[in-house]
């Protein structure tokens, strides 16, 4: 019983990290297309 619920909090954190790399690189990908339009 244990051993199931820290495998399911593992994959909880997995795919909460998972999301936030996503949410970072969505801003990143935003942000290098800005400072792109302003450079040129």
């Amino acid at each position: 019983m244990q051993r199931r619920q820290n495998r399911n909090q593992g994959g909880l954190a997995f795919r909460f990290m998972k999301g936030l790399v996503n949410f970072l690189g969505v801003i990143a990908s935003g942000a290098i297309r800005d400072l792109w339009r302003y450079s040129c």
